[in-house]
C-alpha cells in the first residue's frame, strides 16, 4: 500500500462525504486523516469505489472508524 499523498487533488477525490457510515464529526480524507472521534455507526461503506483508494492501492476499509 503507498501512502496517500495529502494534497488539494486527492481531497477533492476523496468520496468520505458521501459515504453512509461517515459520522457527523466535520472530518473527511480519513485514509489520510485518520480516525474519527465521533462513533461510528457502520453500514456501506465507499472506501472501495473511492478514487483515492483505488490509485493508491488501499486494501482496507472503515478507515473512518479503524483509522488509517
Amino acid at each position: 500500500m503507498a501512502a496517500v499523498p495529502d494534497n488539494e487533488e486527492n481531497r477533492a477525490s476523496c468520496v468520505c462525504i458521501g459515504c453512509p457510515s461517515k459520522p457527523d464529526d466535520g472530518m473527511a480524507f480519513y485514509c489520510v486523516a485518520g480516525k474519527s472521534p465521533a462513533e461510528v455507526e457502520r453500514g456501506f461503506c465507499a472506501c472501495s469505489w473511492c478514487p483515492v483508494w483505488s490509485c493508491y492501492g488501499l486494501a482496507g476499509s472503515s478507515y473512518c472508524d479503524e483509522g488509517s
